[in-house]
């Protein structure tokens, strides 16, 4: 987020190494983030201050879960039983959607600008 400004700083051009080194990272930090959360969520299961719908808890059911709270700012089957399991269950959608714009925004911007009938538009 801070290395064109560091680079700016220190009067280099900014350049990145690749752009698919940049995207595969984007994507490892996005997975890394899941797996993070998935931690969170078998620590808050197993306190009681996270509970399941009936949904037996095992390693995909947890995956899938952080998977839709990263992407759909909402959860499935998880239900909080108490205040902490509501804050955790908040940061983890601030942080989803957080991330997914992140993502999304820098991946947009490595896409080449199309050409444009209108010279206007190609300056």
């Amino acid at each position: 987020m801070f290395d064109e400004f560091r680079a700016f700083v220190a009067g280099k051009a900014y350049k990145v190494r690749s752009f698919r080194r940049l995207v595969l990272l984007l994507l490892h930090n996005y997975f890394e983030i899941m797996c993070w959360f998935g931690v969170f969520y078998t620590f808050f299961y197993r306190s009681g201050d996270i509970s399941t719908s009936g949904v037996p808890i095992e390693f995909f059911t947890i995956f899938r879960e952080c998977l839709l709270m990263m992407i759909s700012f909402g959860p499935e089957s998880n239900e909080a039983n108490n205040s902490i399991g509501v804050i955790v269950l908040t940061i983890h959608s601030f942080v989803g959607i957080f991330m997914t714009v992140m993502v999304l925004g820098r991946f947009l911007a490595l896409l080449p600008t199309p050409e444009s009938h209108d010279e206007m538009d190609n300056r």
